[in-house]
């Protein structure tokens, strides 16, 4: 018997439910696999009329906050601080005292802090957040602060005028350590290095997320943060500063990566570009690596993306370096990190002095009358002047270093290992004392995939080289 018109219409619609039941899982599971946001590198806020030079000294600033507050480590995590810029320095007008160079002959901008974009509560606040790989908590300067840095466009959060914000109280979980109001209903955060604080109310609210094709958003209630009411000594001072406060990505429970789990499944990874254009930074099943040239080495220490690291080549020579300098000790102090927060690497002092004098032994047996400089390039310590002495067929080859990690090798290029300004080349490391840790910082990043993957199977970080665009 032929079907009836009416059945005809039944089946028709029964298909077209089945048709959308199935979009809508296949929507869903897109939301709970993974999501990307894009990422700003700070130097594109830099002052357009800034030098080459002048960019490279604000890094460098950058950078030493970020290693004296890496030194305190221990502290910081007993004391639950938090690590994020430091100090007076405005890193946005800073001038350098160095030699005056000619223009360099490379522009080749450098790799800094990169800034994420979220929106926060029911009125869709919208900060630059800098990412840091070495933070949990994820703060946001408040309306009425008492001591507050400006923060040009958005502003501070009116968290007021959302009706998705809530306080934390006092007696809840994530209240570590618990630091109440004084009418002991509510909980506060208390984030403090040296002379640099972070005071505020530990609080929940909706956070949305731009995605990759910045056409969708993923949106996410109940999100731990911090309303930041008194902030004081933080560098985000420049007139046209947007910087509104921290985005931590340190794997605890305060963190997003654990709080958003089911769609981050606490991994994340990016490639850092060496532009100033952005990137992106990947979650969960978003966050993925090729597996051409893919290496993986174990994290050794949380909360930081701590790995084992044995020991430095120069080219294909081992340098006569103990494994003991990079070892991650029972205090806390020393180990091997790879820190995106870091604009350039550091060594501690023992290995960086064998470095420097094989790195010299080495450029001189090639290039017998090429010699150090008498004084670097701002805080560069080794540095050529290339123009001394006639220019080689082909120029000057400087050799690439390898970094020896537990099961891995990174192989960092010369152009990523030295830095131009202009006539004069110089080692793109830094020195840190003997307690470390040693950092590879974003410079020395550049144009690889990371994976840091910090799910309870797998507690690793994976990288391969890419071109980052």
């Amino acid at each position: 018997m032929a079907p009836s018109k009416t059945n005809g219409i039944a089946l028709t619609k029964l298909i077209m439910m089945i048709f959308m039941l199935t979009l809508t899982i296949t929507m869903l599971n897109i939301g709970i696999h993974g999501f990307s946001i894009k990422l700003t590198p700070i130097t594109s806020l830099f002052q357009t009329n800034l030098s080459l030079e002048e960019k490279h000294y604000n890094l460098f600033e950058i950078s030493r906050t970020r290693a004296e507050l890496n030194t305190k480590q221990h502290s910081m995590i007993l004391s639950n601080t938090i690590p994020a810029f430091r100090g007076s320095t405005n890193y946005f007008t800073s001038k350098p005292n160095a030699i005056t160079l000619r223009p360099p002959v490379r522009r080749r901008a450098p790799s800094g802090y990169y800034m994420t974009q979220l929106s926060i509560g029911s009125k869709l606040f919208s900060p630059y957040l800098v990412m840091d790989t070495s933070t949990d908590l994820t703060w946001v300067q408040c309306e009425g602060c008492t001591n507050c840095f400006p923060v040009s466009g958005t502003g501070n959060f009116k968290y007021q005028e959302s009706s998705s914000y809530h306080k934390l109280p006092c007696n809840h979980t994530l209240c570590v350590p618990k630091l109440c109001t004084s009418d002991k209903l509510y909980c506060r955060y208390h984030n403090r290095y040296r002379a640099s604080t972070s005071t505020g109310l530990l609080s929940t609210e909706t956070f949305t997320f731009a995605t990759n094709t910045n056409e969708t958003t993923a949106k996410y209630t109940s999100i731990l943060f911090g309303c930041g009411l008194d902030n004081r000594n933080l560098p985000f001072s420049a007139p046209n500063n947007v910087i509104a406060g921290i985005f931590g990505l340190a794997p605890t429970a305060r963190s997003l990566l654990i709080q958003l789990e089911n769609k981050t499944k606490r991994r994340f990874s990016y490639c850092l570009t060496t532009s100033d254009w952005p990137t992106m930074l990947h979650f969960g099943d978003d966050a993925t690596i090729s597996h051409r040239g893919l290496q993986t080495t174990p994290l050794v220490g949380l909360p930081k993306y701590y790995v084992s690291m044995f020991g430095i080549s120069i080219d294909k020579t081992r340098l006569n370096i103990s494994a003991s300098a990079f070892q991650l000790k029972s205090n806390l102090k020393g180990g091997f990190v790879f820190d995106s927060g870091s604009p350039y690497s550091f060594l501690v002092d023992n290995a960086y002095k064998i470095l420097k004098t094989e790195m010299i032994k080495y450029i001189a047996r090639r290039y017998p009358s090429l010699r150090p400089i008498p004084r670097g390039m701002g805080k560069f310590d080794l540095c050529y002047n290339l123009t001394t002495t006639p220019l080689p067929p082909g120029g000057y080859a400087f050799p690439p270093l390898t970094y020896h990690l537990k099961g891995a090798d990174f192989f960092m290029t010369p152009d990523v290992v030295f830095e131009d300004f202009g006539a004069v080349r110089c080692l793109a490391m830094l020195i840190i004392d003997d307690d470390g840790p040693t950092i590879l910082g974003a410079f020395q990043q550049t144009n690889y995939r990371f994976l840091f993957d910090a799910s309870l199977s797998k507690q690793s970080l994976s990288f391969a080289p890419e071109t980052c665009v």
